[in-house]
This record gives structure tokens, C-alpha cells and sequence, in this order.
């Protein structure tokens, strides 16, 4: 099966351009959902409104040249889990140009009608043209105890329609695993205030929509668990994804502003009154660091389950320069996974050796003075072992001893090169140094080590190298506050970069944290949450 997208790139679904009638929303939770930050998320149903969409709250002064005055062209449906609370929210919006006085630091703008113009509703925006407040809000339930959402856990929005086929409200619901319903619903919107406003002035149909589980609006969102299955019905017609060629209007299909982590399977089935689609959390994320301060991409998701039951992760090369993912199981066996660099899309693994690979204190990919890729181990008696994986089912060399024991005297132990490209091993000794050593390729030919940096090695959580998108060579530490720190390694005793930070904090949440490449050959930060 394949992948409809992430975070707010899902899959747009319609019934031949057709209104939509009395369609339901469902998220069926299978694991727990937890933001890593307890920050929260929400669930937003995203709508397209058919053409006649007409607001009278609009002026040809608010309406872009070329374009129908009041068209509405989004409508957006959420309930939100933040602030320990699940409350929900409505938006119709306009794309509207609009009268602007500059807000707190000229940040953000207060959009706002033309001069002497007065909208009914009131305190509506041109943006936001058909409710007040510019938007409908109101609580679901009081209080939850944290703004996880635990498996078992059902959440639902519905949106009832008329015998035109416009949508008259919404229900929004969610369901602990122990049968307990908590809903609110949507007043009728035409008294909507407390006012008798104009006759169906806020009835509109839709033809299609997206569903998207994402941040909770203006908050950051990453999962470090969560998975499901979004359920969606009408009650008349069937379903499908909306294909290129039969697009239903001409009006921009505007996607949310927020996103997440999470990934979507394809629609099953194809075409039906009742279709679904499971959603993930990834384990295994792939960052890039553009070095730049504080910038880090967004994560890619690499891989799905199971990535945290391993007993060790690390980045490395097979005798062919492939590059590799290597990952120990409970068994002690060595697996190589290649990640094709596109969402979900990594490799089966294939077994390296016959087991026994629990027994070394290290283990880590790097370079000889060959250029050629190996796997690194310290066994029991502290001797360096040099293994080539040969790419095939349980072929992997005889090791080849580096040096001649005292590699267990090290706190970290890993492989990188420094900033001419020359491998090497990386060791922080008791006193905090790091050192550098050079693999020669030969049995117990190993360089005399170099001191890159003189002391406060011991300190970080995580100690590793790899590359930042521009190619260059990189260690990079994870200090007790979170920060993933960037040196370089000049090639002269002592000569280490001052640190420069990637994104802002949070490394410390992973259980492992190491480098590699993907098969297009962009160097990648891949972290798996505890």
C-alpha cells in the first residue's frame, strides 16, 4: 500500500464534484497520540465550497482584481486537543486583500474592512467573512488530564446538511476508551450572536475536503507516538480522490497552516460511501542540517514501528560505499536497511553475519584510510575490530584487529572524518579529551591518537559525526539542555570549530541519534524518540 502524504498533504476527497451530504469524520486512536512538547494537536477538516459559495459580508474593495466578489473558498473544521483542554473551532475563509494597521511591532497586521463599510455579522474580517470573533468557538470538554489522547480513544466531527445539500452545523466529539462521550454542537447559524441574521446567509455546500491531523493552530507539533485510522462517510454517492484531471473548481484548494509529523496511507477503497485510511506516527526521522544557526529541515519520516525495540542504530557504508542504516535486534542480529529518501520508503533489511552482535561494549560504521566502509567493534578483551559487510545475506568479512586493546577505556567511540574528508575514530577518554585516530587498513596498525578538542567531551548525551547539507564534515553533540551542537574537526591538535547550534532543543528526547545518507544521496540527522 501506498502513501497519500503528511501532515497537511493529505489526500483531497469528492463525490463527483457533488455535494456532500451529512459527511462524517472519524479518527479511530490505535496509539496513543503524544506531542513530544505536551504542545498538543488538532484534527481539521479542511472543505472546498462549491462556486455559488457567496458571502454578502465582501466588497469589491476587499476582492482581488479578476475575482468573484464575496467567494468564499475555504471552509475549516477543527477540534483541538491544547492547554489541557478539547475545544473546537470554525473558519470560512475569503481570499480577500484587505485594509491593514500595523499590529504589536508592526506584527502581525489587523486586517480589517474598507473605510465607512459595516459587516453583518459584525467583527468579522474580510478573510474571515462569515462569523463573528472570526471564528466559532467553544468548549468540548472542560479539562483533560495532559493533551495526550490514548488509544482506544475515538474522535469525530460531523457536518449535518440540508435537502440542498448545505452544510446547517457541526457536532464535534470525542470518546475515551471507556465509552464516555464528551460533544458540542454548532447553534443553527442563522441566529447565530444572539441575531436574526440574512436567510441562509451562512449555508453553504461543499464538494470536497481533506482531513489532517496536525498542531494545534499556532503551536509546534511533533508526535513521538500516534497511530489510527481516519474513517470518512456520506450518505449518498461515493467517495474517491480527487484526480488532477477532474478538479471541481477553479478556486484555489487552500491546504492548513499547520502541520505535523504524521504520515497517510492511501484510501481504501477506492471509490465508496464509506472509505479509510490508517495514519502514523514515524520512529525513525531523517533531519538535514543547512548550517545555518538555529535551522534544522523538517524531519522526514524514514520508517514506521518497531524502530525503538532495537538495541543499538548507527549509520555506515557496506564494502561497496552503499550506504546504510545497521540496526541490532534482540537477538543480537546485525540488519542493513537502505532509506530511499521519500516518506516510509526504507528497504528491507538484510541480515549481516549469523548473531553475536550484543556482546561488543561499541559498535559504529566508518572509514580506513581506504576510503572503504566499515563496521567497528569492541569486544571484551577492548580490542578494535574492523568488519566489511559485503551486501548479502549473512556475508560479512573477518574482522581485522585495530590497534591492540584499551579501546573499553572510552566513554564514546565513533566513526567520521574531519574537515579534509580523511576518516577517522573518534574516542573521549576519562579526562574528557577528544581524541582522533586514524584506521591504516593493516592488523594492528593504528595511528598515534590527536587531540581535537582539549576537555568538556564527557558532558553531552549524544556524540557522533556526519555531514550537514552542504557536504561538510561535522561533529555533533547533544549538551544537558537539549541543544545539538556542530563542531569541525580542522585536521590539527586542538583545532576544533566553535560549536554552531542545530535547531532549537529537544535532542535530548531521543533514544538514538546518529547520521547517514539516503539513496539520493543527501546526508541526513536520523533520531528515533524513546
Amino acid at each position: 500500500m501506498g502513501f497519500a502524504g503528511g501532515g497537511s498533504n493529505n489526500s483531497i476527497l469528492v463525490n463527483g464534484c457533488k455535494n456532500l451530504e451529512n459527511l462524517t469524520v472519524t479518527l479511530q486512536v490505535t496509539e496513543d497520540l503524544i506531542e513530544v512538547n505536551n504542545k498538543g494537536f488538532s484534527l481539521q477538516l479542511n472543505s472546498y465550497p462549491q462556486p455559488t459559495a457567496i458571502t454578502p459580508n465582501s466588497t469589491q474593495d476587499t476582492t482581488f482584481p479578476g475575482k468573484i466578489v464575496g467567494q468564499l473558498n475555504w471552509f475549516q473544521y477543527l477540534i483541538i486537543v491544547a492547554n489541557n483542554q478539547v475545544t473546537f473551532e470554525i473558519q470560512y475563509w475569503a481570499s480577500a486583500q484587505s485594509y491593514r494597521t500595523a499590529g504589536p511591532n508592526n506584527n502581525p497586521p489587523e486586517i480589517r474592512w474598507p473605510p465607512r463599510y459595516t459587516p453583518n455579522p459584525a467583527n468579522t474580517s474580510p478573510w474571515l467573512p462569515v462569523f463573528p470573533n472570526s471564528s466559532i468557538t467553544g468548549t468540548v470538554v472542560g479539562s483533560t488530564a495532559s493533551n495526550t489522547v490514548v488509544a482506544g480513544s475515538v474522535i469525530t466531527i460531523k457536518l449535518p446538511t440540508d435537502s440542498n445539500g448545505n452544510v446547517t452545523g457541526a457536532t464535534f466529539s470525542i470518546t475515551d476508551p471507556g465509552g464516555k462521550v464528551q460533544s458540542a454542537s454548532t447553534q443553527p447559524w442563522k441566529n447565530y450572536a444572539g441575531q436574526s441574521e440574512p436567510a441562509d446567509y451562512a449555508l453553504f455546500p461543499i464538494y470536497g475536503f481533506q482531513a489532517d491531523l496536525v498542531s494545534a493552530p499556532g503551536l509546534p507539533c511533533t508526535f513521538s507516538s500516534g497511530a489510527g485510522t481516519l474513517t470518512y462517510s456520506i450518505s449518498q454517492g461515493a467517495l474517491a480522490v480527487q484526480a488532477a484531471s477532474t478538479q471541481c473548481s477553479s478556486v484555489r484548494q487552500t491546504p492548513t497552516g499547520e502541520s505535523s509529523n504524521t504520515i497517510y496511507r492511501e484510501i481504501t477503497p477506492a471509490s465508496g460511501a464509506t472509505v479509510s485510511q490508517s495514519v502514523y506516527v514515524p520512529q525513525l526521522l531523517s533531519y538535514g542540517d543547512p548550517n545555518l544557526p538555529g535551522a534544522v529541515a523538517n524531519p522526514v519520516g524514514v520508517g514506521f514501528a518497531g524502530w525503538s525495540a532495537f538495541m543499538l542504530l548507527f549509520g555506515g557504508q557496506n564494502i561497496y560505499g552503499q550506504s546504510r542504516i545497521y540496526a541490532v535486534d534482540g537477538q543480537g542480529q546485525l540488519l542493513a536497511y537502505a532509506d530511499a529518501g521519500t516518506i516510509g520508503n526504507v528497504s528491507s533489511p538484510v541480515v549481516v553475519g549469523f548473531g553475536g552482535w550484543l556482546q561488543f561494549k561499541f559498535l559504529f560504521g566508518g572509514w580506513n584510510t581506504d576510503g572503504q566502509g566499515r563496521i567497528y567493534a569492541v569486544n571484551d578483551q577492548g580490542q578494535l575490530l574492523s568488519y566489511g559487510d559485503a551486501a548479502s545475506i549473512g556475508n560479512v568479512s573477518s574482522p581485522a584487529i585495530v590497534g591492540f586493546g584499551g579501546w573499553l577505556q572510552f566513554k564514546f567511540l565513533f566513526g567520521g572524518r574531519n574537515a579534509t574528508g580523511q576518516g577517522r575514530i573518534y574516542a573521549v577518554n576519562d579526562q574528557g579529551q577528544l581524541l582522533c585516530y586514524t584506521d591504516n587498513g593493516n592488523t594492528g596498525n593504528v595511528s598515534a591518537p590527536v587531540i581535537v578538542g582539549f576537555d568538556g567531551w564527557l558532558q553531552f548525551k549524544f556524540l557522533f559525526a556526519g555531514k550537514n547539507q552542504l557536504g561538510q564534515d561535522r561533529i555533533y553533540a547533544v549538551n544537558d539542555q537539549g541543544q545539538l551542537l556542530s563542531y569541525t574537526d580542522n585536521g590539527l591538535p586542538g583545532n576544533v570549530s566553535a560549536p554552531t547550534t542545530v535547531g532549537f532543543g529537544g535532542w535530548t528526547d531521543f533514544k538514538f541519534l546518529f547520521t547517514g545518507t539516503n539513496e539520493l544521496f543527501q546526508d541526513r540527522i536520523y533520531a528515533v524518540y524513546a
